[in-house]
């Protein structure tokens, strides 16, 4: 899932930003969710500083609290991935955004084309985010998968089959953890004999519990002891 996060304190811009996103996103096929604030607050504070996800920020330069160039060099201090697109009036900042290398994909007016700009600069990040995701190739009872690693959230042996929960499918296959344990990516934890956990999706783990709750709400109850000392250090 991709999460876009707008912050301006004029509504009419958040509403404008929104049906901009809303209208871009509708020629691709897979989950996003729009997040607006009107202030660099305490609720935007606490968003990045907990943020996991691939984000496109959508940042107004000027602002009660403080600037979006100081907002940005926030984010970039533990994230180096997501996007940042600065949206303002203020044209003369922009050689000071840019010479302020903090990787802002781009500046965007909102007085001149901004509906035109704004769309192409979310495709572009969205092509950033597809060539940075790792496709998980395989082929099981001659059928072929390419799963997009960042949508899985785990994979539960049942029975003979595995099953593997997405953000959009459930997928029961035959290929056994261990095969798949050989072309995971290494954020992926193995949690219990029968589990293993992509631990980028993971927001809270209860050890005494030995609940696993994800981003989405949802929650396993998939940990072993043997696993527990490997989970302590993610």
């Amino acid at each position: 899932m991709v999460e876009f996060v707008v912050c301006d304190d004029e509504s009419n811009v958040l509403e404008y930003v929104s049906k901009i996103i809303n209208h871009t996103m509708e020629k691709y096929d897979f989950a996003y969710q729009i997040l607006t604030f009107s202030d660099y607050d305490k609720r935007f504070n606490s968003y990045i500083t907990s943020n996991n996800k691939q984000v496109v920020y959508i940042l107004d330069l000027e602002m009660p609290s403080q600037s979006g160039v100081q907002v940005a060099r926030q984010i970039r201090n533990d994230d180096k991935n997501s996007i940042i697109i600065i949206l303002t009036s203020h044209h003369e900042s922009a050689d000071t955004i840019y010479k302020g290398r903090l990787n802002i994909l781009t500046f965007i007016s909102k007085r001149d084309r901004t509906d035109e700009n704004l769309s192409l600069a979310i495709d572009e990040s969205l092509l950033y985010f597809k060539e940075k995701d790792e496709l998980i190739e395989f082929s099981d009872f001659g059928n072929n998968y390419k799963i997009n690693a960042m949508d899985i959230y785990y994979m539960v042996k049942d029975g003979r089959k595995t099953l593997i929960k997405t953000e959009q499918n459930s997928y029961e296959v035959y290929t056994t953890l261990g095969k798949f344990k050989d072309i995971l990516p290494d954020y992926f934890k193995q949690t219990h004999r029968a589990c293993i956990v992509n631990m980028k999706r993971v927001v809270k783990i209860n050890f005494g519990k030995k609940i696993i709750s994800f981003d989405n709400g949802t929650t396993i109850d998939y940990i072993g002891d043997k696993y527990k000392k490997g989970l302590m250090w993610c």
